[in-house]
Formats: C-alpha cells, structure tokens, sequence
C-alpha cells in the first residue's frame, strides 16, 4: 500500500522518526516516490550540522535536490553526486567535490 504523495512542507510521523536517526554515521530512506524522502534528507542534514552527500541516478532528480534545498531556507550543507555531470567534467567534478569536503 503505498502512501500519499507529500505535497506540504509539515514532516510526517516517519520523517520525524528517521530525523531522530541523525546521530548514526550511513542513513538509508527506503520509502516510495512523492513520500517525502528529500524533506526527511535535509532535516537530517540540519540535525547532524556535518556534510551530507546525496547520491541520485538522473539529472532530473538532482535539479529536484536542488531547488528542495533552495526552498528549506537553511544552511544545509549536501553535496549532490550526478554521475553524467561527473563523466562529462571529471576533473572539474573533482576538484569541486574536494574543495566541498575541505569546507
């Protein structure tokens, strides 16, 4: 059964609960599309206050991180891996991500 699609901001219960996993080192969020995943992502972020990094299979889905992280209002810092911008520009790709971690 799968549940709605979130189209508000106000975290469902899971969300909350899976915030409070924010004291573990890998978190996995195994929940259907439209459940609110990126919400549930960022609170974590907020919560641990140390780089996250967001590893997502299209384009699409990373201009989705994008704009969500736009639209928190807050200082979460999350770096997005896109594997086609990753192949096109290696070596920029590269020293952007290291420059992140050193940040």
């Amino acid at each position: 059964m799968s549940r709605p699609v979130q189209k508000t901001k106000v975290p469902w219960a899971w969300q909350l609960q899976a915030a409070g996993w924010a004291a573990r080192n890998i978190i996995s969020l195994v929940v259907d599309c439209g459940c609110g995943k990126t919400l549930a992502a960022i609170m974590i972020a907020l919560i641990k206050q140390k780089p996250v990094i967001v590893i997502a299979p299209t384009h699409r889905l990373c201009d989705q991180w994008r704009e969500a992280i736009k639209e928190s209002d807050n200082n979460a810092d999350v770096w997005l891996y896109s594997k086609p911008e990753e192949t096109k520009q290696g070596e920029y790709y590269r020293k952007r991500f290291e420059t992140w971690l050193k940040a």
